[in-house]
């Protein structure tokens, strides 16, 4: 049922922007209703990339262990809305979607993805940044 309401939610987005209303990137923090500062994280994937999978396995231990950051993974193989969404994304940061794994947060954009030693630090480190904004 939640993959219906993500679909449903994601092709509205899309139909917003394709008509030219609502045509800015959705908030890269928020704050939740007890006041806590939330940091989305936009996570594009391919489950036929082993990179992606690499990435997939750290963003999931992150979304678990940081309790402020609100975790989007986006599979772009079989959800052509996805696939549009990651292009329109991109394209509003100025950047192109070329390649997964890709991660969004804070108004930047970052592909590729080595290890959880490495990018994952990165990643980790890049949230905190943005949540100490």
């Amino acid at each position: 049922m939640h993959a219906v309401w993500m679909r449903l939610l994601l092709l509205s987005v899309l139909l917003m922007a394709d008509s030219g209303v609502g045509a800015e990137l959705p908030a890269w923090t928020t704050i939740d209703t007890a006041g806590r500062h939330q940091v989305h994280l936009w996570f594009f994937w391919s489950k036929h990339c082993p990179h992606c999978l690499d990435a997939r396995v750290v963003v999931e231990r992150m979304d678990r262990e940081l309790p402020w950051l609100m975790l989007h993974s986006l599979e772009v193989t079989d959800n052509p809305l996805n696939a549009r969404f990651y292009v329109d994304m991109a394209g509003r940061l100025g950047r192109e979607a070329r390649s997964v794994p890709a991660f969004m947060l804070c108004g930047e954009m970052l592909t590729g993805f080595d290890s959880d030693a490495t990018t994952g630090r990165v990643l980790e480190q890049w949230a905190i940044a943005c949540r100490e904004k």
